[in-house]
């Protein structure tokens, strides 16, 4: 199962119940998997170093994505890394469920 599929049912069971009031507040989209997929089609994957920044991570559906992206066409890098930035406590547990699914050569 991927990362994003993973990202996106926890979006769907957990969205429904966000204060309204906060999620505007902070600016919580919660990006769809279709749309952080798409995104992640964006990503130039020529070079052996990536530094990826996700600057409101919320579920991490768009480093999630690209994790996904750079395992599924295989590409294999020497040096890869997201800084993420998220206000939300839970959010962040997500991100760490969801990383240890990944195999390690892909992280």
């Amino acid at each position: 199962m991927s990362l994003l599929t993973i990202t996106d049912k926890i979006r769907n069971q957990i969205s429904p119940g966000l204060n309204s009031v906060t999620k505007s507040r902070l600016g919580q989209f919660l990006t769809p998997s279709s749309i952080a997929g798409f995104m992640a089609l964006f990503s130039q994957l020529g070079f052996e170093n990536i530094r990826l920044l996700d600057g409101g991570a919320g579920l991490g559906a768009l480093s999630h994505a690209f994790l996904d992206r750079l395992r599924n066409e295989n590409f294999d890098l020497k040096y890869l890394e997201i800084t993420a930035y998220e206000l939300t406590t839970s959010f962040v547990r997500n991100w760490n469920s969801c990383l240890r699914v990944m195999p390690q050569r892909h992280i």
